[in-house]
């Protein structure tokens, strides 16, 4: 029982480096090919997004290949409501902004 902990948490570290990586690539990759604030916006909430997929369909994974304790399955849930409401908010900020300019200013 203790190694299955023990390779539960390595799984989970494992993950949750996996997941500031790409989050990181991604952001960055956005910001070098955005045209405009608008389009950055509404790509990091797709990426956020998709990263909250990503994840919870790893939980599921995780939790079939090892039993997981409550503090872990809460962790889980935390960073997956914060994935989904950053790519919420970055997708209103991006409807925001076409809805109060044309869309079309340069991102600084």
């Amino acid at each position: 029982e203790e190694w299955q902990r023990y390779c539960a948490r390595e799984a989970l570290h494992c993950g949750c480096s996996g997941l500031m990586a790409a989050g990181f690539l991604g952001c960055f990759v956005i910001g070098q090919r955005a045209k405009s604030r608008r389009a950055a916006r509404r790509a990091e909430g797709v990426l956020l997004l998709a990263l909250a997929v990503v994840w919870a369909v790893g939980g599921v994974g995780l939790r079939m290949a090892v039993a997981v304790d409550l503090g872990q399955e809460l962790f889980e849930l935390a960073v997956l409501a914060a994935l989904a409401a950053g790519g919420g908010v970055a997708l209103w900020q991006s409807a925001r902004l076409s809805k109060t300019t044309s869309g079309e200013e340069t991102a600084k």
